[in-house]
């Protein structure tokens, strides 16, 4: 959440400042060396392991009423 919220104020006060579109959020986010590469992998990768995956590792309830109800 701070890390998004981060983002997101310094793109808004960069298109302010420059009256440009922010461009790619990639690019954004390696700007101004506010965040490094190995930050943004290592968030990915938290967040494919603890949230993404545990989820896609588990039935979705609709799958539950299309299978198990009776």
């Amino acid at each position: 959440m701070h890390l998004s919220l981060a983002v997101m104020l310094m793109a808004g006060l960069d298109g302010i400042q420059n009256r440009i579109d922010s461009g790619p959020p990639l690019g954004l986010l390696l700007a101004n060396d506010v965040f490094s590469e190995g930050l943004i992998e290592r968030w990915i990768d938290y967040k494919r392991g603890h949230e993404i995956n545990p989820v896609r590792m588990r039935p979705h309830p609709i799958e539950f009423s299309m299978y198990f109800d009776a």
